[in-house]
């Protein structure tokens, strides 16, 4: 690979904290506002234009897709984030449980007013680039914006990146699984004209339940209702509509009176390393087309989709697996 040599410079500090976290998804989202309301100064860094991280690039609105009559719920900020909405009009229930299917455009406000009211310091387009280390100990870290490149400094630094971007540039041990062993990445849409009564028949006359694509349960939730679907998509591929090999099938959710589907999750990408911006691009683009896809199946296949159309992609590419980071104990599945 060809090189350059970047010159060395001295690079500001635009601020310096007690505790600084990196990425604002649920869980950088979370840790940012307990550590300001037990009183540290606290900033909160995102590389995208808002807070939310998955639940708003993403459009992952299902948080608690899992709580049914029964249920064992540990509560806390997540559950907030739930009740919050549903107060902001930032939520519709979720077909699969008795979650709230948070909405990833007003979940932006939502995590605004929750920032705001906490006292957190919020830094948004801000990318990690690399830390400052003293030693083994990090220090601060690295960013660029339009700003520029630029150091902020802080007692704690909270790695909520997702990628480990800041522990793997801090040297910390990581694990990392081969690209064709990973959970696919996921392109999220939403769809407006839909005739909502008629598809909800269609649901009620043809369920899904969570052992038709849950490939490990226990048994006793296998006759839960799921909103997996997969028909149409196969008729489509055994009409020649959509390619044999390409990976759609998933959930649906966000029904609403104004004939919106809103969570569309079924256009799913193999092989993608998260951390590699070529893998990233090809991901987007053909996740994009597989929705695509998707999309005019349900308009041919699916009672209630006939008259649909794209309402909206996903802002980044749905990512369930890339570095993890190793610390002092590894939650097992076993233990959940």
């Amino acid at each position: 690979m060809k090189e350059i040599t970047e010159p060395s410079r001295t690079i500001p500090v635009m601020a310096e904290t007690e505790v600084l976290v990196v990425g604002s998804g649920p869980a950088g989202l979370s840790a940012a506002l307990a550590s300001a309301r037990a009183g540290a100064r606290t900033m909160l860094v995102e590389r995208h234009g808002s807070f939310g991280g998955n639940i708003t690039q993403a459009m992952v609105g299902t948080i608690g897709w899992y709580r049914s009559p029964g249920t064992v719920d540990a509560g806390g900020i997540g559950v907030e984030f739930e009740q919050r909405s549903l107060e902001m009009g930032a939520s519709l229930d979720d077909p699969d449980g008795m979650a709230q299917l948070l909405d990833a455009d007003m979940f932006k406000v939502v995590a605004d007013r929750l920032v705001q009211e906490a006292g957190v310091v919020p830094v948004l387009h801000c990318f990690t680039v690399d830390v400052v280390m003293d030693g083994d100990a990090v220090e601060g870290i690295v960013t660029e914006s339009k700003s520029g490149r630029q150091a902020i400094l802080a007692d704690c630094v909270i790695d909520a990146t997702g990628d480990a971007d800041v522990a793997f540039r801090a040297g910390a041990p990581y694990s990392v699984l081969p690209k064709d062993k990973r959970m696919p990445a996921s392109t999220t849409f939403g769809c407006s004209g839909v005739d909502v009564a008629g598809f909800l028949e269609y649901v009620h006359a043809n369920p899904s339940r969570l052992a038709d694509w849950a490939s490990k349960t226990s048994g006793k939730e296998d006759d839960l209702f799921s909103s997996w679907i997969a028909e149409p998509f196969k008729k489509a591929k055994d009409a020649g509509e959509i390619p044999a090999g390409a990976t759609i099938a998933g959930y649906w959710g966000g029904l609403t009176e104004a004939g919106e589907a809103t969570n569309i999750n079924v256009a799913h990408s193999l092989d993608v390393d998260t951390t590699d911006v070529w893998d990233l691009t090809k991901a987007e683009m053909e996740g994009r087309q597989k929705a695509i896809w998707a999309l005019e199946a349900m308009k041919k296949y699916t009672p209630g989709f006939e008259k649909a159309r794209l309402r909206s992609f996903n802002s980044s590419l749905g990512v369930r697996e890339s570095r993890r980071i190793v610390g002092e104990y590894v939650l097992t599945e076993r233990d959940a």
